[in-house]
């Protein structure tokens, strides 16, 4: 019988809010620099993430999505 070490590939979405007057770009930087596992929300194992030009991960870029903003 034999035994096996398995790294396997995963991707996941993480959602975090910031707040703050940021650019779109600045709250994108701002929350990869918060953002945790206890942020994600979807996960999902591969045996393979990138296969020529196709991608089988959750999301392949950060997207921003404005839910609230004050007025002055």
């Amino acid at each position: 019988m034999k035994t096996y070490t398995i790294k396997v590939p995963i991707t996941a979405i993480a959602i975090v809010e910031v707040t703050g007057d940021f650019t779109e770009e600045e709250a994108i930087a701002e929350s990869i620099d918060i953002a945790t596992l206890d942020d994600v929300e979807e996960s999902e194992a591969h045996s393979i993430v990138v296969e020529g030009n196709f991608f089988y991960g959750k999301l392949n870029k950060a997207c921003v999505e404005d839910i609230f903003e004050e007025e002055d």
